[in-house]
């Protein structure tokens, strides 16, 4: 059995009552799914991207406050990714992190201020509709044979 360490420079919380509560990364899934097959030639197989569970374990309200560490990396490179939620899993809309739909980190959407010495306070100025969501690092690097992400998982009730 073959062990994965993953060591990410960049960590996320959840405040909670003001305090924080981190954020377990959380490694995708992938299958890949045959296409059509027509006379011996296989057309467009895809890959599916899904995270185990039906909902995440650290749960929010629709307006509660993200602290994000982002590390050596830039605030700006964070993503907030909809999750669709299935009966046994949350799958993502495409295969490819940056061919979801999602919402930046920025000021556009978010209100941010300084925490501590390197973190942010991430708010958003709209409140987040209900479901599972994914926080993820644009610049990270792919894990493993078919290039899955390292996300941060939270379920907004």
């Amino acid at each position: 059995m073959v062990a994965f360490l993953i060591l990410l420079s960049w960590h996320v919380w959840v405040l909670v009552n003001g305090h924080p509560e981190e954020v377990q990364p959380e490694t995708t899934a992938s299958e890949v799914k045959p296409g059509w097959k027509i006379v011996d030639i296989q057309l467009k197989s895809h890959t599916v991207r899904y995270l185990w569970g039906v909902s995440a374990m650290q749960l929010m309200g629709r307006q509660d406050t993200l602290v994000i560490d982002p590390g050596e990396e830039v605030l700006s490179d964070f993503i907030l990714v909809p999750l669709r939620k299935k009966a046994q899993y949350r799958r993502f809309k495409e295969e490819k992190m940056d061919e979801n739909p999602y919402t930046v980190l920025d000021m556009h959407a978010f209100d941010i201020t300084p925490w501590g010495d390197d973190a942010f306070r991430v708010t958003p100025r709209v409140p987040l509709k209900p479901g599972e969501y994914v926080i993820h690092c644009l610049k990270s690097e792919r894990v493993g044979e078919r290039g899955d992400y390292e996300v941060y998982p939270i379920s907004v009730k």
